[in-house]
C-alpha cells in the first residue's frame, strides 16, 4: 500500500515528517521550531545546563491522525535509544496542534544524544 506521506519532499525530509511537524509539504522550509513560540518546524534540541531538552510539534490525540511520536535519547547515535521518563510540558497551540517541552532523565552524563521517533499506524 501506498501513502502521500512516503514521498520525499523539496527540503529532503519525508512528507510524514512534513505533516507530523507542521511544514509545509513541497517548499523548502527545513527550518527548527522556534523555542517557546513556534508553530512550525523541526524539533529543536538544547541543551539547559546538564541536561538535554527537545522541543517539538505535535498533532493533538483528538484529531485522530495516527501519527505518534516519541522523545528518545541515548549516549550514542547507535542503538540503543530510550524514551524519557520524564513528565512532558504540554502547550495547546490550536485545535490541531500543541507543543511538546521534555528534558533528558540522565543528568549529567558526559555525551547525549536526541531524537523524536515517528510512527504512522493507519487509524
Amino acid at each position: 500500500m501506498f501513502y502521500p506521506w512516503q514521498r520525499r519532499s523539496s527540503c529532503g525530509s519525508g512528507k510524514l515528517l512534513e505533516d507530523v511537524f507542521n511544514t509545509q509539504p513541497g517548499s523548502p522550509d527545513a527550518q527548527a521550531l522556534t523555542a517557546s513560540t513556534g508553530t512550525l518546524g523541526l524539533p529543536l534540541i538544547t541543551r539547559v545546563g546538564s541536561l538535554l531538552r527537545i522541543e517539538f510539534l505535535r498533532r493533538k490525540a483528538t484529531t485522530n491522525s495516527g501519527l505518534t511520536d516519541e522523545p528518545q535519547f541515548s549516549d550514542t547515535l547507535l542503538d540503543p535509544w530510550s524514551p524519557s521518563t520524564a513528565t512532558p510540558t504540554i502547550t495547546p497551540i490550536d485545535d490541531t496542534w500543541e507543543r511538546v517541552l521534555i528534558e533528558d532523565d540522565q543528568p549529567g552524563a558526559t555525551k547525549r544524544f536526541a531524537r523524536v521517533k515517528v510512527s504512522y499506524t493507519q487509524p
